[in-house]
């Protein structure tokens, strides 16, 4: 038996989907890593029971541009991650304001479309936790750069 449960394994499955996103797709992040576009697609895949092997998550997050999929494995964990002293060089800006404003908005329609005929299906709440999962990152690091503003 597992140690892990299957709404942990989703929280991966939707950290993965999110930095497969922030990376651009499928195919940039292949050319960047030792995997092919397709068994990328399935590693995000919620059917496909594995995940991406560690030095392929380096190298997503590092073409991501942040450590998306081990935030999600230190906060199921119990676990915050937070930067080292100096590592978050980008100030918050109006990029941000725009970012998370589109971001809620992206959650806001995926929730309306869902509750539209009165019932929720599985592809509709993973839809709905894959645009909340992005969302949530996309917050947790303005957040981590408020944080380093204020220090």
């Amino acid at each position: 038996m597992r140690a892990s449960h299957e709404h942990q394994q989703g929280r991966l499955k939707a950290a993965t989907r999110a930095v497969v996103t922030q990376a651009g797709t499928a195919a940039q992040l292949a050319s960047g890593t030792r995997v092919s576009e397709s068994q990328i697609n399935k590693y995000v895949g919620p059917a496909y029971p594995d995940f991406m092997p560690l030095d392929v998550v380096l190298d997503a997050e590092l073409l991501a541009g942040a450590p998306i999929i081990t935030q999600a494995l230190a906060s199921i964990q119990g676990y915050r991650l937070v930067p080292v002293d100096g590592a978050v060089a980008a100030p918050i800006g109006v990029k941000d304001t725009v970012r998370l404003l589109e971001g809620l908005m992206h959650v806001v329609s995926a929730i309306h479309a869902a509750v539209a005929d009165d019932t929720v299906d599985e592809g509709e709440k993973r839809e709905i936790e894959r645009k909340l999962s992005t969302h949530m990152m996309d917050v947790q690091d303005v957040l981590a750069r408020v944080r380093q503003a204020e220090g």
